[in-house]
């Protein structure tokens, strides 16, 4: 019996070319089928040729997998490089962006200070004027303080002054109403002992019509010296006593007022202003009111007609006597240089003494406003 040969035409045929193509599964295939040797050898050379096909291309892939990754190698180091240099770049870039703004920053904080050394020294300015201004106010006020200050010490002094004239006067008045007290005292002892001598010169006296004109006479001799006084004996044909013809009042209070207001205000004016009185032509007199001028006393008048006595020619003698006695005393104290000093630095209006003048017609008196004595 015959081995049918198995359809191993394929691994003859043109197709042979195509065998290195085919699979092992394929080629195992067609060996079961052909129990040949040939086949086999056929196959094992295939299988073996591609086997060593096989490791040439291994080992050309693993070179050129090796030169791959040898570059891959190079080209990974280069791009570590690269990186790096990138990264490196990109700080210095940072770094430098950083600096601008550093920089950019370092010109605005500049141009702040810049701008608040400009404020300031603008303020500075302002300041030197507003103090200069400040000094200047400050002098013209210590200038308007200083003379203030002045012009109070000179009030202060004149304030002072005035105290101290005003605490002089004061001791002056002291001491001249003592002598005031001293000299009314004096006054009524005096006045006591006129009483004493009127007592003496009382009773009726004869007058004839020469002693009447010789008494007219006395009379106007007297009335320079602020008095008018009639003396003498009563006359024979009407039996008026000298009592009742003793003293004549001239001058009227009422008459004198009016001139004596307008000097005595001239004569106050220049002692408040403190100036010198002009005495010339003056006549300083005693002044004595009609309410307060003494009359020789009626009682001895009556005493002598009820004791019957004539008055004898020596009662109207010693009368004569005590007035002018009284007359030289007063024109002694108006002549004393004491009196006038006193009248210069005194206040005018005393009512117990009056200023005349002698050039005027009319006998009007002048009251000073205070004397004091």
């Amino acid at each position: 019996m015959e081995v049918e040969s198995t359809p191993g035409f394929g691994l003859y045929s043109d197709e042979e070319a195509d065998s290195e193509k085919r699979s092992i599964s394929e080629l195992i295939s067609d060996l079961r089928t052909a129990f040949r040797m040939v086949d086999f050898d056929r196959v094992e050379e295939i299988l073996v040729k591609r086997e060593e096909k096989l490791k040439r291309k291994i080992t050309k892939m693993e070179a050129s997998l090796n030169f791959e990754q040898c570059e891959k190698l190079q080209a990974e180091l280069e791009l570590e490089k690269l990186r790096a240099e990138s990264a490196q770049k990109r700080i210095l870039r940072e770094n430098f962006e950083a600096m601008q703004e550093r920089v950019r920053m370092a010109e605005e904080r500049e141009r702040v200070v810049d701008e608040r050394a400009k404020e300031a020294d603008q303020r500075a300015k302002s300041a030197e004027e507003r103090l200069e201004r400040l000094l200047r106010e400050v002098k013209k006020e210590e200038g308007d303080k200083v003379n203030e200050i002045v012009e109070i010490r000179e009030k202060n002094r004149e304030l002072e002054l005035a105290k101290m004239r005003a605490e002089g006067n004061i001791e002056v008045w002291k001491r001249k109403f003592e002598d005031m007290e001293i000299r009314v005292l004096r006054l009524e002892a005096q006045t006591v002992e006129i009483l004493k001598m009127e007592t003496l010169v009382s009773g009726e006296m004869a007058m004839d019509s020469s002693g009447s004109n010789k008494a007219n006479e006395k009379k106007g001799a007297c009335e320079s010296g602020g008095f008018a006084v009639d003396l003498g004996s009563p006359s024979k044909g009407n039996g008026k006593s000298a009592s009742e013809q003793a003293i004549l009042i001239i001058d009227s209070d009422d008459d004198s007022a009016l001139g004596s207001t307008i000097r005595g205000k001239g004569i106050s004016q220049k002692l408040s202003e403190n100036k010198p009185i002009d005495l010339t032509g003056l006549e300083i007199r005693p002044r004595v009111l009609k309410r307060k001028r003494s009359l020789f006393p009626n009682e001895n008048e009556n005493e002598s007609k009820s004791n019957g006595s004539p008055v004898t020619t020596n009662d109207a003698e010693k009368q004569n006597v005590v007035l002018v006695q009284c007359e030289e005393k007063t024109a002694e104290e108006r002549s004393s240089p004491s009196f006038t000093k006193k009248l210069m630095g005194c206040v005018i209006d005393d009512p117990d003494l009056e200023v005349s003048s002698a050039s005027s017609d009319s006998d009007s008196d002048i009251n000073i406003d205070e004397i004091i004595l």
